[in-house]
């Protein structure tokens, strides 16, 4: 999130609810819209745990669950709202009496479900690039979560801003 220019708040392993730790984020300026491009980047983003456990452990844990739920709501949302799949049909304006949500909608749908599951799966490729690209300030991030559990968005970037700038001198 911190190298896709997100204004990240804060990010911790401390558990909450449900989550075993997490990233807070959002755009560094407000929005009301969206373009596909940055919607893939969010799925991106959300899959970027998936690919640092599978980089660093050879496959991912359950903690990834909410990330992938994440990530398919807004491949949902591309194909069945926004014209992203193979058509212009909106499924959100479908009546189906056994989907009552958008992604249930999609994924009723084989060709849109293909195209939201292709979107999914170049996602994860382009959050392992970055990952892979940025392990440096990954491993340093992880030691500074072991040492001090959450740091704020200031801290985040002060340790990717150094890891990059290490990594490209």
């Amino acid at each position: 999130a911190a190298v896709a220019g997100r204004d990240i708040r804060i990010a911790s392993i401390l558990r909450r609810g449900g989550a075993l730790g997490l990233v807070s984020h959002s755009d560094a300026d407000e929005r009301h819209l969206r373009t596909p491009t940055e919607a893939f980047n969010l799925m991106a983003i959300a899959l970027a745990g998936r690919a640092a456990e599978m980089q660093e452990f050879g496959e991912a844990s359950s903690g990834i669950a909410s990330d992938l739920q994440v990530a398919t709501t807004i491949a949902a949302q591309l194909v069945g709202q926004l014209g992203a799949g193979d058509s212009l049909i909106s499924l959100e304006a479908a009546a189906m009496p056994t989907a009552a949500n958008l992604v249930a909608k999609v994924l009723a749908d084989e060709a849109s479900r293909q195209k939201v599951d292709q979107m999914l799966f170049d996602a994860a490729d382009a959050a392992a690039c970055l990952v892979l690209e940025h392990r440096y300030a990954l491993i340093n991030l992880t030691n500074a979560l072991l040492d001090y559990d959450e740091l704020t968005g200031a801290e985040v970037k002060a340790i990717v801003v150094e890891a990059v700038r290490a990594t490209t001198a």
